[in-house]
């Protein structure tokens, strides 16, 4: 027998090899129209980078080495134009000569794999912008940075190889955007679980461009400048376009094969297509999904490996069946790994399909033992079936073998319950007694069961409609940081201490950091009579799905290079402590940050180790909510190091002393509590006087004064009871207000206006857009705007937000100060 197979990468070579050691007389002939056969597409990326130095080493087998060992006819940079089905023929065009021939078959497999999409876009041709597809590819791109020296980058598309190339070029020492049009960077994982590649991808500075699609490229001034939809442009001096791939069907169509509903060749599952001769294999071919039995292209070289294995079977008449796939795979994102089976949420959304879902945040092992790294995971499965539909892993440590284990489990059809029971390797450096995927399992079976109630943050306008209460169980220094609003904070260790504090009658939705310490909580107060419900995910979740927070903070020094001795250069005086708190799992990393630096004198420097990745955005909000200085932090070796110097608590009285005398200050502070109307003119009379006489004025709002800023049509936002009871109670926008005195039913006012008409005075609303184009300083009290429910949205623009602090500081610094 002839078995001809077009195509190298992870699928040909691998059928040829399957099929020598099945036939060792058949006749094997491999066609690439590349240089090289087989060879490691994978590692490319690093390659580029420098972590792969030796081109050699992705070199798996060359022509002659399948020669030797194999006796295959291996024929590079050779190109098949076309299938002639009828004939059993090829047409073939050898690169190196130009000569065209035609070769027979008796059977063949086409794993011609997937081409980049190059989408027809302005200046898509302009030098310097790149496809990764090939070793040819890495060659072209490498001599481009040699001779070059490229030091702006952008990424186009943030998926697997986008991603990949991001950190490669960072390690080149070059600063890096990706630039992709939807929410989120790597599509396969839900919005949420991807927000921990934005935090750690702007941890290393690589800035991301989202949810803004690239309209076209531009050479200026021997750079190439990206231009995006929003008129954005980001000038650069490399591209590479990561968009995806598409099925490359010439040859299929060429023999006249069957193309699949979403545009690949269909195949049966013995990888058969249309034509009985014809078997095809790889990124060219659709399959069925194991967990929605839908069609899919995924292009993986797990995948292609496998079905080339199950394809030469097939031609050798051994029944062999490609029972569908998971999709699963994994990505390395600096120090994080990122993993992902089986289907998302925005999948099962999509397909209507009933699921329930949970969030975990294990440790990589146990935590008494060095180095022991949290992960974030979230979990989906069937309600009815219990069935495992999916999961998502990311973290420093351990993601890799707890997604093979759910693969596995996916594979074989076992139920969240069936994981309760797998018996698996355990000791402290590489697990814990209750191992992760055990772990999912007892969370999982708790919800099904009935043993957890639990709500999602995708629904919070419908529970924030109802009675019920948000409960926060975080220690008070990090709720201080940021809770959901109406919540009360109770801290878990005072609970069954406070009981009496919290209602029976409505529903109670607690919440802690990441769901542990909740569901402890539920089940306490439960079985204490109330209607305890656990928000799953925690606080995390709540400022992903619900904030939408993107505006990660920038670190201001880079994690590639190693930082200079703390001592040296950033503090003289005080001394350097380090603090590790790896293995913590939040609050605890800031819990023992706060009574290490309550031991530090003034101007001490404390580094501090986590391996918690949430971390680097936790450190830097309480050192400001608490009056710490934050001097960098970064990544290191896997972990968040972050450096923070203690302020002297008695820094406030050091700065006033150095301030103007009252007698020289030119500064007025006027503070407003009263929300009447006359009052209300009496602070923006005084205050337009005042800054036309040349002083600073400052407006401070508080209580009900507050209402004098509120935006005058309402504004959707979302809010506990208390805080919409609040709403109602406060007049809405500076035309509802009321005079203190003689208001008769609003007919005082009315007439009070109508005075001021007649003699010419300006109006409230006038008076106060006069103090905002003077530069009136109009500032609202955010423990006020806290407690009251008023929101940022509420307000009229140009309002800033202060606290007592900002307050006294603008007391300090005037001779006059007000309150009306």
């Amino acid at each position: 027998m002839k078995l001809v197979i077009i195509g190298g990468g992870a699928g040909g070579p691998a059928a040829a090899s399957r099929a020598r050691r099945l036939d060792e007389n058949a006749e094997i002939v491999v066609f690439e129209r590349g240089e090289h056969v087989s060879y490691g597409h994978c590692g490319l990326p690093y390659f580029i980078g420098g972590v792969i130095q030796d081109r050699s080493e992705l070199l798996i087998a060359t022509p002659k080495l399948f020669e030797h060992r194999y006796n295959i006819d291996t024929r590079v940079r050779s190109v098949v134009k076309s299938i002639m089905p009828d004939d059993k023929q090829i047409e073939v065009v050898d690169l190196n000569t130009g000569d065209s021939y035609r070769e027979q078959y008796d059977k063949m497999i086409l794993s011609t794999g997937a081409n980049p999409i190059k989408p027809p876009l302005p200046g898509i041709d302009t030098e310097g912008i790149f496809t990764l597809r090939n070793l040819t590819d890495a060659d072209k791109i490498n001599q481009f940075i040699a001779d070059r020296k490229p030091r702006k980058a952008v990424v186009v598309g943030g998926g697997f190889i986008g991603l990949e190339m991001a950190e490669n070029f960072k390690h080149l020492g070059m600063d890096v955007t990706i630039v992709e049009m939807l929410d989120q960077v790597m599509p396969p994982l839900d919005r949420e679980m991807a927000d921990v590649i934005h935090r750690t991808l702007a941890l290393h500075n690589v800035e991301l461009a989202l949810s803004d699609p690239v309209a076209g490229f531009e050479s200026q001034n021997n750079q190439i400048i990206v231009k995006q939809n929003s008129g954005g442009e980001i000038p650069c001096d490399i591209v590479i376009l990561s968009i995806g791939v598409k099925p490359n069907l010439d040859l299929a169509k060429s023999a006249e094969l069957e193309i699949g509903e979403i545009g690949g060749i269909k195949v049966d599952e013995h990888m058969q297509t249309s034509n009985p001769d014809i078997y095809a294999i790889g990124d060219a071919v659709e399959t069925t999904n194991l967990v929605t039995g839908q069609s899919v292209l995924v292009p993986l070289a797990g995948i292609a490996a496998r079905q080339s294995r199950i394809a030469v079977n097939n031609v050798y008449g051994r029944e062999d069946k490609y029972r569908g796939t998971l999709g699963t795979s994994l990505v390395k994102v600096f120090e994080v790994a990122v993993g992902n089976v089986g289907v998302n949420e925005k999948t099962l959304k999509s397909l209507d399909m009933e699921y329930e879902k949970c969030y975990l945040h294990p440790f990589s092992h146990v935590t008494y033992y060095p180095d022991s790294a949290q992960m974030n995971m979230k979990f989906l499965f069937s309600p009815d079936s219990k069935r495992i539909l999916g999961a998502q892993i990311l973290g420093i440590e351990g993601v890799d073998k707890r997604i093979d284990t759910l693969a596995t489990a996916i594979s074989a059809g076992m139920s969240v319950e069936d994981l309760t029971h797998l018996e698996l390797g355990y000791v402290p450096p590489y697990g814990s007694a209750k191992e992760v995927v055990n772990y999912a399992g007892y969370v999982a079976s708790n919800i099904v069961n009935g043993d957890a109630p639990t709500a999602h943050w995708d629904n919070l306008d419908e529970l924030l409609d109802g009675d019920g209460i948000f409960l926060d169980l975080r220690p008070k220094e990090i709720a201080e940081t940021g809770m959901v609003p109406g919540a009360i904070n109770i801290p878990i260790n005072e609970l069954r201490g406070r009981l009496d504090e919290l209602p029976k009658d409505v529903p109670i939705y607690v919440y802690c950091r990441v769901g542990l310490r909740s569901y402890i909580s539920v089940r306490m107060l439960g079985q204490n009579g109330f209607n305890a419900i656990n928000m799953s995910g925690g606080y995390g979740a709540y400022r992903c799905l619900c904030l939408c927070d993107d505006s990660i903070e920038p670190i201001r020094q880079s994690s590639d290079t190693p930082a200079k001795p703390a001592e040296k250069t950033l503090s003289k005086s005080g001394e350097t402590v380090q603090l590790d708190a790896c293995g913590l799992q939040c609050p605890g990393p800031i819990m023992k940050v706060k009574q290490k630096m309550d031991e530090l004198q003034a101007g001490s420097v404390l580094e501090v180790t986590a391996s918690d990745t949430g971390f680097a955005a936790d450190l830097p909000a309480w050192c400001r909510t608490v009056g710490h200085e934050m001097l960098s932090i970064e990544a290191r070796d896997g972990k968040i190091v972050g450096m923070i110097r203690k302020c002297d608590a008695n820094a406030e009285k050091t700065t006033t002393q150095s301030l103007p005398s009252a007698a020289h200050a030119t500064e007025k502070t006027i503070v407003v509590f009263s929300n009447d109307f006359d009052r209300a003119m009496s602070a923006f009379i005084i205050a337009n006087g005042s800054v036309a006489m040349g002083y600073k004025v400052n407006l401070f709002f508080t209580f009900w004064g507050l209402s004098i800023l509120r935006k005058k049509n309402k504004v959707r936002v979302r809010k506990g009871f208390m805080e919409r009871m609040f709403g109602w109670m406060m007049p809405r926008g500076n035309s509802k207000l009321k005079l203190s005195k003689m208001n008769m039913g609003g007919m005082g006012t009315r007439m009070m206006k109508g005075v001021m008409r007649k003699k010419n005075v300006h109006s409230l609303d006038e008076l106060i857009r006069f103090a905002q184009e003077q530069g009136v300083r109009l500032v609202a009290c955010t423990m006020t705007m806290d407690i009251m429910g008023l929101r940022r949205e509420e307000l009229i623009d140009g309002i800033e937000e202060g606290g007592v602090s900002a307050f006294l500081e603008d007391a300090d610094h005037s001779n006059v100060t007000l309150f009306i």
